[in-house]
């Protein structure tokens, strides 16, 4: 029942997104898609491999210098096992839909990336 449920919500959302897509004249070369693999570690647990799959869509400028995306996706972190000697192998996951949204200036934009501390600035100037 809770995958039928997921499944209506999404659709429904869907609906939504593509009303607001046509109102705006729909633009295929404004929909994003991806997926990836990833291999997965916890603490005393076996690692896990998983796998995402997202998408979503870039809307023209709502206001000048004013633009919006909307993406949703779906991850599975895969199954961490882990054996104990009385009861036995203990298996966890974390699986679900995910969405997000966001805008962004435009004009002059650069971004810089610090490895050694995993950051990065960003600065834009119309």
């Amino acid at each position: 029942m809770l995958k039928v449920s997921r499944f209506i919500a999404v659709a429904l959302v869907a609906t939504g997104l593509s009303s607001d897509a046509a109102a705006q004249g729909f633009d295929n070369r404004r929909l994003f898609f991806g997926g990836g693999l990833s291999q997965n570690s916890v603490s005393n647990f076996d690692n896990a491999t998983g796998f995402q799959i997202f998408g979503g869509y870039n809307f023209p400028a709502l206001a000048r210098n004013f633009y919006v995306d909307a993406e949703a996706g779906y991850m599975d972190t895969g199954k961490f096992k882990r054996s104990f000697p009385v009861i036995g192998t203990v298996e966890t996951k974390a699986k679900g839909l995910w969405g997000s949204g966001g805008s962004l200036p435009s004009g002059n934009c650069s971004a810089a990336s610090d490895t050694t501390s995993a950051t990065t600035t960003a600065s834009c100037s119309a």
